[in-house]
């Protein structure tokens, strides 16, 4: 990740949310920071008062990976002072922030505190598809030069005709309509995942019902290897991705990983036929 390049040194304190993004992991241990990885709870990333003060911090605050939660005004007014207090960089990132199905979203970090050092990370490659390999950042004036030099160095170049032809899309209202008529279909595809899940497997998992976004995540407190059961799944033709391997502390929680945007309802129901099979 560009940014964990440029903002850290090797042996910098850098939090990661856990469980999180496995992606941030490798990026800051890839610059050679020191990692801390901070508990989440239902608001999201906890302010780890007896750590070692990070120079960097990553969250994903519209819909936590994985968990879904969304992390409200209060944790974020409180994350952008404590992040002020300590002379610390954040990292938002907003990777499926497009797609929000309960209540109202959150103001960005960013947008909260347009003084903050927040770098507002974002991709359209969830939003429309995997083959558009198109990334923003948005990053605090007086890092703008910064990064036009890094990105030089790095060769971190996008098509113009993709970039032309992206930015028509959006000026002409249909990314937008896409963006609406998506948040739809997910929304559907999101509720018959979590009825399947009711109805095939009841009490056994413990769905975390996400605000938005495209992935739930599902708790089994009595399973010892979510690991084995994913790769028994994974045998069966289901991906789901075990929650233990997402903790970048000590954690006994376990759980799986599961998506829903790309599958229709029947591929969904038929998917936790073979999650309860396993299980039960």
């Amino acid at each position: 990740m560009l940014i964990a390049r440029v903002m850290i040194d090797a042996g910098d304190v850098a939090w990661i949310e856990s469980p999180g993004y496995g992606g941030a992991y490798a990026a800051a241990f890839a610059a050679g920071a020191e990692i801390v990885g901070v508990p989440v709870d239902a608001d999201g990333l906890k302010i780890a008062a007896n750590a070692r003060a990070p120079r960097l911090i990553f969250v994903t605050p519209s819909h936590q990976y994985p968990t879904g939660c969304l992390m409200p005004i209060g944790r974020r007014l409180e994350l952008l002072r404590f992040a002020e207090g300590v002379g610390a960089a954040i990292i938002e990132d907003d990777y499926d922030g497009e797609f929000h199905y309960e209540g109202r979203p959150v103001a960005a970090l960013a947008a909260i505190d347009p003084d903050a050092f927040v770098f507002y990370v974002g991709t359209f490659s969830k939003a429309m598809s995997a083959d558009i390999r198109v990334g923003y950042v948005v990053v605090p004036e007086s890092m703008i030069s910064t990064f036009e030099l890094a990105q030089r160095h790095l060769g971190l170049l996008t098509s113009a005709t993709l970039q032309t032809a992206l930015t028509e899309f959006i000026e002409r209202g249909a990314y937008l309509a896409h963006v609406r008529r998506m948040t739809r279909l997910y929304r559907e595809r999101r509720d018959c995942l979590i009825r399947a899940l009711a109805e095939v497997v009841g009490t056994r998992l413990a769905v975390d019902v996400p605000a938005g976004g495209m992935q739930l995540l599902v708790r089994y407190t009595g399973l010892t290897d979510d690991s084995d059961l994913s790769r028994r799944l994974l045998r069966s033709g289901v991906v789901a991705r075990p929650l233990s391997k997402m903790f970048h502390h000590r954690s006994q929680e376990r759980g799986l990983f599961l998506g829903f945007a790309a599958w229709t309802n029947a591929e969904l129901v038929d998917g936790v036929k073979l999650i309860g099979r396993c299980i039960l």
